[in-house]
């Protein structure tokens, strides 16, 4: 039988990329990936061209998933990138993501990446995703994320049971990372004390905009100290809780944090930010679980109300759904809008103890529109959202 490698290379493999100068973007998903291909890319990227440069001194991306790449190969690769970057080096995306024997060897994998993170400094995406590194691994990880990744946009470490020890040295980095606003830490056996480590962080209020936690181990004694993290952030625009172990509590955690009805003030310092926590696929799960549809429903209207105020700021008018369109909320801020929407259904004098004035005659107004004057002075005893705000089919998740 031929060698596959006998014949002439396909668009995708590594002998492709390499036959030649190397191209900007280097992108190679092969199951037989192993160290000596690493070897050879390696020896690719820092051989020089008729100009004297590296030969990888022009890649911005370099893929090399679902391979098995051990702690030796990227060792290799490492000092390659770390001899390109200390001329010109322009990677700016690195994804080993599925290579599971990646951190073979702890302190090879450390030092490969401290190699790759100190000279790669325009680097804005890390994917290993799927490389099993373990605590000790994540741990190291961490340690030189928090010294050399102040480029980094964007960190992918699902799958890798990393556990709680190894969550909790990430979390406590994340305010040296400037640039970070994307990390996926899904898949990865955190529990109370990972998510309260991500909470104090959070509530810091680092640039971070999405956190993806999905299938964890988290109960509601883990999602309670997010939620409260919510009332002091306001960068966050997702935090993924797909596919854990919430129930009722921790779900209503999460709903004060953003519609925090128990006073018209604890309304207006809400959490106005975060807009979504679960991809629809989930609903079906948390209802196993036994949450309550209502619950639910609530949590949905109000981080679609959030998302609403996001495209105002915008002047993203085009994709408003109908139902903002009928409100009067143009002229309206987003604390304004919970207070008047929350006044609608459940309206009592007493709620205006401690209200800014100038707010009063906008509530009186949406009100009375919306109710008529005979109904202003009359206490509703039980809270739910208008109708207004019932879900449309294809939306979002949420």
């Amino acid at each position: 039988m031929t060698d596959h490698r006998s014949r002439t290379p396909p668009w995708g493999t590594l002998d492709y990329y390499i036959r030649g100068t190397l191209p900007r973007h280097i992108d190679v998903c092969d199951a037989a990936l192993d160290d000596d291909d690493a070897i050879r890319l390696a020896d690719a990227l820092l051989a020089s061209d008729g100009d004297g440069r590296s030969g990888g001194a022009d890649v911005k991306t370099l893929r090399l998933r679902g391979g098995r790449i051990t702690s030796a190969g990227l060792l290799a690769l490492a000092e390659a990138i770390g001899g390109v970057a200390g001329s010109t080096s322009s990677l700016e995306e690195l994804d080993l993501g599925c290579n599971p024997e990646i951190a073979s060897d702890v302190e090879d994998f450390a030092f490969g990446m401290f190699l790759i993170l100190s000279a790669a400094g325009r680097l804005k995406r890390l994917t290993l995703d799927g490389c099993l590194l373990g605590p000790r691994a994540g741990m190291a990880l961490a340690e030189v994320i928090a010294i050399h990744g102040e480029s980094l946009e964007e960190l992918n470490l699902r799958s890798n049971a990393l556990e709680d020890d190894a969550t909790i040295c990430l979390a406590t980095k994340l305010g040296n990372c400037k640039q970070l606003t994307n990390v996926d830490l899904g898949e990865n056996f955190i529990g109370m004390r990972g998510a309260s480590a991500l909470a104090e962080a959070l509530a810091t209020n680092p640039p971070l905009q999405h956190l993806n936690l999905w299938g964890n181990m988290l109960e509601d004694a883990g999602v309670v100290p997010l939620a409260r993290s919510l009332k002091t952030n306001d960068t966050l625009i997702s935090l993924y809780l797909g596919y854990n172990r919430l129930s009722d509590v921790g779900l209503e955690a999460i709903l004060h944090a953003i519609f925090d009805a128990s006073s018209l003030n604890g309304l207006v310092t809400s959490n106005h930010t975060l807009r979504y926590i679960f991809y629809d696929h989930c609903t079906a799960d948390l209802l196993r679980r036994g949450c309550d549809v209502r619950t639910l429903f609530d949590l949905k209207n109000i981080l679609q109300l959030n998302e609403v105020n996001a495209l105002l700021k915008q002047s993203d008018h085009n994709n408003l759904p109908e139902w903002a369109m009928e409100l009067p909320l143009m002229s309206m801020s987003i604390d304004q809008m919970k207070v008047v929407i929350y006044l609608s259904k459940c309206f009592d004098m007493r709620h205006f103890l401690g209200l800014d004035r100038t707010m009063v005659p906008q509530a009186l107004e949406f009100v009375s529109a919306h109710l008529g004057w005979d109904k202003v002075f009359r206490l509703v005893g039980e809270w739910n959202m208008p109708q207004l705000f019932v879900p449309q089919q294809g939306m979002r998740g949420f």
